[in-house]
């Protein structure tokens, strides 16, 4: 089975949503940490009798899901599983995103 990469064109009508939709989450971050820094972290879920809110549980909860995608891009060279060599790449920039 030969794997080939392809380049991603961006000239079809989904490529173009995609994009829109990404930038208008990027635009709502700076905000969000707006409306924290004013609100404080009680809008999180968190408190002095409270000190677990979504801030930390988030930040767990992509901590091993960056680890479950750096097993997954591992295991085609470590273990020689030519059959998860497609989603490699794919998983590494995930871990790395994450």
């Amino acid at each position: 089975m030969k794997i080939r990469y392809r380049r991603i064109e961006g000239r079809s009508k989904q490529y173009y949503i995609f994009m829109v939709v990404s930038g208008a989450i990027a635009l709502m971050a700076p905000l969000s940490a707006y409306i924290l820094f004013l609100k404080g972290h009680n809008i999180t879920g968190m408190n002095n009798q409270v000190p677990w809110g979504m801030p930390i549980v988030m930040a767990v909860y992509l901590i091993g899901a960056s680890a479950g995608s750096l097993v997954l891009s591992a295991l085609s060279s470590v273990f020689g599983k030519s059959e998860y060599k497609p989603f490699s790449r794919s998983a590494s920039l995930l871990a790395i995103i994450l």
